[in-house]
């Protein structure tokens, strides 16, 4: 089962808890506190920020960008949360952009 390290209070773990869940993957959420990094953390991302999307062990997926294209790239088979249309696409990066 995938899995999603996430500070529960932090909005882009939040952001990617919400796109999770659009997309119908259930993932394993495993906390982790910014202000008390577990050493783990700093081997799946080196910058030691949340979150971290782990599709299996081996392949770790780091900051809320990089997760964010790569659900689209690889989950959207059921729907999209990035429309085709270029200018479409630039709007969802604004707002998204904006929210963070």
């Amino acid at each position: 089962m995938p899995s999603l390290v996430h500070f529960p209070l932090d909005p882009f773990s939040r952001r990617m808890r919400l796109a999770l869940a659009e997309y119908g993957v259930a993932v394993e959420l495993i906390d982790e506190t910014p202000w008390d990094p577990s050493p783990d953390i700093f081997e799946l991302n080196p910058a030691g920020t949340l979150p971290v999307y782990l599709e299996d062990a081996s392949s770790p997926v780091a900051g809320v960008e990089a997760i964010g294209e790569y659900l689209e790239e690889t989950k959207s088979q059921r729907m999209r949360l990035i429309p085709g249309d270029p200018f479409e696409r630039a709007e969802v990066r604004r707002i998204a952009g904006w929210f963070d």
